[in-house]
C-alpha cells in the first residue's frame, strides 16, 4: 500500500522471465506503478431508517483502548485500538466463530482507515468460557452491518 494514500496500491519491479537483461526488455518498466483502488465503504449507503443503539464515530472522541467494529470482507470484526495516526488506527482484532469471538494465537494487528470502522462497541467483550467472548450489543451491530448495504 502507498503510505501517503490509503486507496493506492504500489507495485514493484518484477524481473522478466523471458528476457536476459532488463535494460533491453520490452516488458520492463523503469517507473513504479500505482493503482488507484475504490474503497468498499464509499460504495455503500446507510439506511436512514435504521434504529440501532450502537454509538457512531461522532458520539465521542476515539482514543487508544476504544473497542470498535470494523468492516472486512462483507462481515464485521471487533478490535481494540492500540495506536492512532491521523485518520488511521492500529487495531488488534479478535476472530469470530458465529456469535462468539476469540483472540487468535498469532495477534492480528492491522492498520485501518477511519472509514473502515462501522461503529464503536459500548463495552469490552465479555468472557463466556476460557477462550470465547460475547459482545453485549451484538444484534445492534449485526443490524447496522445489514443496513449498510441498503440503497
Amino acid at each position: 500500500w502507498n503510505k501517503y494514500e490509503n486507496d493506492q496500491l504500489q507495485l514493484r519491479y518484477l524481473s522478466c522471465f523471458t528476457c536476459d537483461t532488463y535494460k533491453k526488455c520490452p516488458h520492463f518498466s523503469s517507473e513504479p506503478s500505482l493503482v488507484k483502488l475504490s474503497p468498499f465503504l464509499k460504495k455503500i449507503k446507510v439506511c436512514k431508517n435504521s434504529q440501532t443503539s450502537t454509538p457512531d464515530l461522532k458520539s465521542g472522541p476515539i482514543i487508544v483502548g476504544t473497542w470498535v467494529a470494523v468492516v472486512y470482507d462483507g462481515n464485521w470484526f471487533p478490535g481494540l485500538i492500540e495506536e492512532i495516526n491521523d485518520d488511521n488506527f492500529k487495531i488488534n482484532f479478535m476472530l469470530r466463530n458465529g456469535s462468539r469471538f476469540y483472540w487468535p494465537n498469532i495477534p492480528d494487528v492491522q492498520e485501518v482507515p477511519k472509514g473502515g470502522i462501522l461503529c464503536l462497541i459500548k463495552s469490552p467483550p465479555c468472557p463466556i468460557s476460557s477462550r470465547y467472548f460475547t459482545i453485549d450489543n451484538l444484534s445492534d451491530i449485526n443490524l447496522k452491518m445489514e443496513n449498510i448495504s441498503c440503497t
